[in-house]
């Protein structure tokens, strides 16, 4: 994928009023449009047509471009001009999620033992709608209420460190997750129903226990997704599990 597709990257960051530099602005719009798929991998991203498409100079441009090559987004290709969206390996990929994976399993357990009302309200919420998204096979409308879902827990969990840290890995697996779902990706809301279960009830044990289901099985799809991403091979994954 060689074109520079840059219609509409504005509308995932909002305007440019919101940041506190150009710099930042330009960061934010790049890689929110790398994490949601909209800038897939190999995409060259030439400075001079990035910087009229968000209506900035080039110097911001340069400096977003050096911040998602640090972020693993983005790799500069000596052969050619301007940077590229990176292409990671399958197997780091895989590790990426399996940390994240990990992670998860602690932020339920806090999220468990600090719930507020406010934060279960959210999860009915999104579990109602989540489930009706995929019944209806709306599978990308799907993921982004399981990622909104998973965004909560880790809010509910009050550690910041770790929600920090949940982010970066969010970042680094976003694209796969846009494409797992462009692909009517797995995303199983009654796994997510048992979590929110065990949160209402502050049962730290059970809250983890869905979890680690829930993250193992995605992991599943995650690892054939990785191994086969243009599905050239046939694949048993349920597709859409509610």
């Amino acid at each position: 994928m060689y074109g520079v597709p840059m219609q509409g990257l504005r509308d995932l960051s909002g305007t440019r009023s919101e940041y506190a530099s150009l710099s930042e602005y330009a960061y934010r719009t790049l890689r929110d449009n790398i994490v949601n798929g909209k800038l897939q991998p190999r995409t060259r991203l030439p400075e001079i047509e990035v910087a009229k498409a968000l209506g900035v100079s080039r110097v911001p441009i340069r400096d977003a471009l050096g911040r998602l090559v640090e972020d693993q987004l983005v790799e500069k290709r000596p052969d050619r001009k301007g940077a590229v969206v990176a292409t990671p390996t399958p197997e780091t990929m895989l590790e990426f999620y399996e940390v994240r994976a990990v992670l998860e399993v602690l932020s339920v357990r806090l999220a468990a033992q600090h719930r507020t009302q406010g934060a279960l309200d959210r999860l009915w919420d999104l579990v109602g709608r989540g489930t009706s998204a995929a019944q209806r096979g709306e599978w990308e409308t799907s993921s982004r209420l399981g990622s909104e879902f998973h965004r909560i827990i880790v809010e509910a969990s009050t550690n910041t460190h770790l929600s920090g840290l949940i982010r970066q890995y969010d970042q680094k697996i976003g694209w796969a997750h846009a494409a797992i779902a462009q692909k009517g990706g797995a995303i199983r809301w009654a796994e997510h129903l048992r979590v929110v279960e065990a949160i209402q009830e502050q049962d730290q044990s059970s809250a983890v226990q869905a979890m680690t289901a829930h993250t193992d099985a995605y992991t599943h799809c995650f690892a054939d997704y990785a191994s086969d991403p243009d599905g050239r091979r046939p694949t048993n994954t349920p597709q859409g599990h509610q």
